[in-house]
């Protein structure tokens, strides 16, 4: 059943006292404001922190922890980060670094030889995406690996039998291999199991009570359960499960808003490692800007550098709603005013029916066809279904990527979405 307006207050305000937080005028209503339609149509349940520095402005739980139990978040839940995760890993290769270990330019044949052209790979081409190594989230056997128990030597292995993407730093591609190799490089280089070095070298030294790799069928205290839109608007449906086993490196790790603000503000403040070598491991963009999405959850961090805002958005929804939430409150805490956000859903006379494309990049394709007296957006056998929403403004809102499409003159969508600044064509077939 959605939240209500009344409801994402009271909750807000329950929970408003347990953590010192400085309060800026209007923001708690305007943060309700933009998270409201979100949980009406069960694209968000999630914690939300806003800080000046250390200051924290706004710091807020909103919706439910556990559907099934009706069970309220609180401030310090805990959620799965996701790639987030990979940060954490490039900070624990600069640690290495730090102590003589390795070096950016250590290639990767003195971790893992069996990998193709390891003589030639870098462990800064690992950090950086430009390794040529397979994203193996894209595997064909990946569906069937992601949900049961596999030792980090058999992932390791299960790589090196993948041919290269590309010639090493050649090109770049977003890679969930690359980043395992690098757990594999951290185990053999300190000796120590992934988890226990990110331990002692990252969380005992910030003081991240709340952070830590998760391992297969722990039990992790106050964490969010994960979800996505349903089939109905405004119904929750539970998230596909992902073993943490597959994600190791780059996105097994639980975490909470605060230990995060921690982590990203230690990134500036020469705290684990400097400034200069986080900068070289993360980039040097003035706005850092750390995502992540998996099964049942979307987790943004977003940090103005220059004038020391962040903006924390943790969901446990696997709709994208964390990307589109992050940049308006960071722009509310540099005094740009929010965007409008409503998702009013209501009846409609377009025809959406059709299988669509959606771009290249995205490698997916779709079918939107009537069910009952709405609509559904279905990836197929081994995809998701969700519901499709007709809004007032004559658009098609696409909950799990909070995407809204145009369908002129009955050919193909064209979408638009508070996360990218382009607009998608999304081609009929």
């Amino acid at each position: 059943m959605p939240l209500s307006r009344r409801v994402l207050l009271v909750l807000a305000l329950l929970i408003a006292g347990s953590v010192p937080a400085l309060a800026q005028p209007g923001i708690r209503e305007t943060v309700e404001e933009l998270v409201t339609p979100y949980a009406e149509l069960a694209m968000f349940d999630g914690v939300i922190l806003l800080a000046r520095g250390d200051t924290v402005v706004h710091h807020a739980a909103y919706g439910r922890s556990s559907v099934e139990l009706d069970a309220p978040l609180v401030r310090s839940s805990r959620f799965r980060i996701a790639s987030i995760s990979k940060a954490f890993t490039a900070i624990a290769i600069g640690t290495l670094v730090d102590q003589g270990l390795l070096t950016l330019d250590t290639t990767l044949d003195a971790f893992a030889p069996s990998v193709p052209e390891a003589n030639r790979i870098t462990i800064g081409q690992l950090v950086t995406h430009r390794s040529g190594i397979v994203h193996i989230n894209a595997l064909a056997a990946y569906d069937q690996i992601m949900k049961s128990h596999i030792e980090l030597d058999s992932l390791v292995r299960w790589i090196a039998d993948q041919p290269l993407d590309f010639e090493p730093g050649t090109s770049s591609n977003y890679s969930n291999g690359g980043y395992a190799l690098l757990a594999h490089v951290i185990e053999r280089a300190a000796g120590q199991p992934y988890g226990d070095y990110l331990e002692t070298s990252i969380l005992r030294p910030l003081g991240l009570m709340d952070t830590e790799h998760e391992q297969l069928d722990q039990i992790v205290d106050r964490l969010a359960r994960g979800y996505q839109p349903g089939t109905r608007a405004g119904v929750h449906a539970p998230a596909t499960y992902v073993a943490p086993d597959i994600k190791i490196g780059g996105g097994s790790i639980v975490s909470s808003a605060p230990d995060l603000l921690r982590f990203v503000r230690s990134l500036d403040r020469d705290d684990v490692v400097s400034s200069a070598l986080a900068d070289s491991l993360l980039g040097t963009s003035p706005v850092r800007y750390l995502s992540g999405r998996a099964p049942g959850y979307n987790a943004v961090v977003m940090r103005n550098r220059p004038q020391d805002l962040t903006a924390i958005v943790l969901s446990n929804s696997y709709a994208v709603t964390a990307n589109s939430l992050a940049p308006a409150l960071l722009g509310l805490l540099s005094g740009t005013p929010a965007p409008a956000n409503a998702l009013t859903p209501s009846a409609s006379t377009i025809d959406w029916s059709g299988s669509y494309d959606w771009p290249s990049s995205y490698d997916n394709d779709f079918e939107i066809r009537r069910a009952g007296e709405g609509w559904l957006y279905d990836e197929g056998p081994h995809g998701d279904q969700t519901a499709a929403v007709p809004l007032a403004d004559g658009t098609l809102l696409l909950p799990l990527y909070d995407t809204r499409c145009a369908r002129p003159e009955g050919g193909d969508l064209i979408c638009t979405a508070p996360w990218t600044s382009q607009s998608l064509v999304l081609s009929r077939r």
